[in-house]
C-alpha cells in the first residue's frame, strides 16, 4: 500500500493537465490490479490525498507540527526543573522530561571486549630489517592468519604468502601490527 500512496501523492502534487492526470491514474490502477488490489482502493487513496492538498491550499491554520517551539530533553531534578521550565518557556523551548536510568544505560559496557587478534580485519606485517610493509585483510581472526604466515615461513611455502617469500629471499624477520 505504501507504494500506491507514494504514487498517488506524486500524481496529485505534480502539475499535470487532465489527459496526463488520467493516464497516470490509469497506470496506477493497472499496477494495483496486477498486484491484486481493487481500483476502488486507489480511488480512496486519491480522494484522501486530494482532500489533504485542498485543505492545505485553502486553510490559514498551521498544523501543530509547524509551531516555533523547540523541545529539549532534560532529566527531572525536582522543583528546580519547574523553575528551569518557566525560564525556557519564555524562549519558546519546551522541556520534555525523561529518565536516563534505563537498563540499557546501566548495563552498558557489560559485554566482554573481543581482543584485537581474535577479530577479523586489516593487519600490517612490517619487516624489521628493511622498510617494506605488507598490508593484509582476512575474514578469519588475525591471530589465525598470523599463524598461517608463520607456518608458511617454517615450511618454506613461498607460493601462499608474499611475506614468507620476502623473509626467505632476503633472510629478514617481521613484526605484526593490528
Amino acid at each position: 500500500m505504501a507504494a500506491f500512496n507514494s504514487m498517488v501523492f506524486r500524481m496529485c502534487k505534480l502539475p499535470l493537465n487532465v489527459s496526463n492526470y488520467m493516464k497516470e491514474l490509469a497506470t496506477i490502477k493497472r499496477i494495483a490490479e496486477i498486484n491484486g488490489y481493487k481500483a476502488s482502493k486507489i480511488d480512496e487513496i486519491v480522494a484522501k490525498h486530494s482532500r489533504r492538498l485542498r485543505l492545505q491550499n485553502y486553510t490559514t491554520l498551521k498544523s501543530i507540527n509547524e509551531d516555533n517551539t523547540k523541545r529539549r530533553k532534560f532529566s527531572f531534578i525536582g522543583p528546580a526543573s519547574f523553575k528551569i521550565n518557566d525560564i525556557l518557556k519564555k524562549h519558546n523551548i519546551t522541556c520534555v522530561y525523561g529518565n536516563d536510568r534505563k537498563i540499557e544505560n546501566i548495563l552498558n559496557g557489560v559485554k566482554d571486549k573481543t581482543e584485537d587478534l581474535k577479530k577479523s580485519g586489516i593487519y600490517a606485517i612490517t619487516c624489521k630489517d628493511c622498510t617494506k610493509c605488507y598490508i593484509g585483510q582476512t575474514r578469519r581472526s588475525i591471530e589465525k592468519r598470523a599463524k598461517e604466515h608463520i607456518r608458511n615461513w617454517k615450511n618454506r611455502e613461498v607460493e601462499n604468502s608474499s611475506v614468507t617469500k620476502h623473509m626467505i629471499e632476503e633472510n629478514h624477520t617481521f613484526t605484526m601490527d593490528v
